[in-house]
């Protein structure tokens, strides 16, 4: 599904694959630049181990939500330093 989202010079990242296998079917023709990243970032376990952290609240990571239409805004406030953390877009 996440591969169907891709729009042309998007990137799809899959984490948690690091440190063992994963199989997959190339999800068909990709769009124009599209990219799919499997970073080295740790093992499935250490994925694990963040996300119940996150989930318990004892890890907080800063984001600022902004609509997809405000992606030029959040971007700007992104080069200019104005942001802790991330910048998430979400659809409006």
């Amino acid at each position: 599904m996440s591969a169907r989202s891709l729009r042309a010079d998007g990137e799809l990242v899959v984490v948690g694959s690091g440190g063992g296998r994963l199989s997959v079917r190339k999800p068909g023709p990709l769009p124009q630049g599209g990219l799919i990243s499997l970073p080295f970032w740790g093992t499935r376990r250490e994925l694990t181990e963040v996300i119940s952290l996150g989930r318990s609240g004892a890890l907080r990571v800063e984001a600022e939500r902004f609509p997809l239409s405000a992606a030029h805004e959040a971007l700007a406030r992104l080069r200019a330093g104005q942001l802790k953390g991330r910048a998430v877009l979400v659809p409006d």
